[in-house]
């Protein structure tokens, strides 16, 4: 369940390793139909 990962724990072992910035992005779906559930896709704009 994501309500059982350690965030916190993750956040501060990048931190740790050295890094200064953290991009992190999250998507539920697409709107187009050539794109499969499970597909690894690199979004290159944000709708807010």
């Amino acid at each position: 369940m994501p309500s059982d990962v350690n965030f916190r724990a993750n956040l501060w072992g990048m931190h740790s390793l050295g890094a200064n910035v953290i991009i992190a992005t999250i998507a539920c779906g697409s709107l187009q139909e050539d794109v499969r559930p499970g597909e690894l896709v690199f979004p290159d704009s944000v709708v807010d």
